[in-house]
């Protein structure tokens, strides 16, 4: 959920920005192994579930039912391995390859608690394409927990939470 917007000084603002730039460059561009090397040792990944409550002051998010639960290690071993060269044979999910983008918008970084770390907050609406299918389109907005690493900018939570109730792509092994 969005929280209450507090402004980081303009450096600090750049800086988050271009990161997440970079970060999610890494993705675009199949380099999962790379992106590993730009999030924490205790990074997760969560995508609560999404439903439509009869009350419309409810969220439409439950984020007690995760239907994504990862951490960078889960992430390495179950997902970065299906790029490795030795199983790629065998990662029929990954043949043809899948062309995902990423468009990341309406970005707002806010200073956290804890030193060193802002919360970022934005839309992303991820393009999804895999051999001549039609392409799918899934709304979403993120919350980004980016935290400075021995002077640099690394992730280390991110939670997604999707527009659409029912997820129109054949599985959820993907990054936004």
């Amino acid at each position: 959920m969005m929280s209450r917007w507090k402004s980081v000084d303009a450096e600090t603002e750049r800086s988050v920005a271009q990161f997440l730039a970079y970060e999610t460059s890494l993705l675009d561009n199949h380099t999962l192994t790379d992106w590993l090397e730009v999030v924490t040792d205790d990074f997760t990944y969560k995508i609560p579930s999404t439903s439509t409550p009869a009350d419309p002051t409810q969220s439409p998010w439950d984020e007690k039912f995760l239907i994504v639960d990862d951490t960078r290690d889960s992430i390495a071993k179950l997902w970065a391995f299906r790029q490795t060269p030795e199983s790629r044979p065998y990662a029929w999910g990954e043949s043809p390859p899948q062309r995902i983008r990423r468009f990341v918008t309406n970005l707002r970084v806010s200073p956290t608690d804890e030193q060193g770390a802002y919360q970022a907050e934005s839309n992303v609406l991820l393009s999804f394409v895999r051999a001549s299918e039609p392409v799918v389109l899934l709304p979403a907005g993120r919350t980004d927990l980016v935290r400075e690493v021995d002077g640099e900018l690394k992730l280390a939570r991110r939670v997604v939470r999707i527009d659409p109730t029912v997820v129109p792509t054949g599985h959820l092994r993907l990054i936004f």
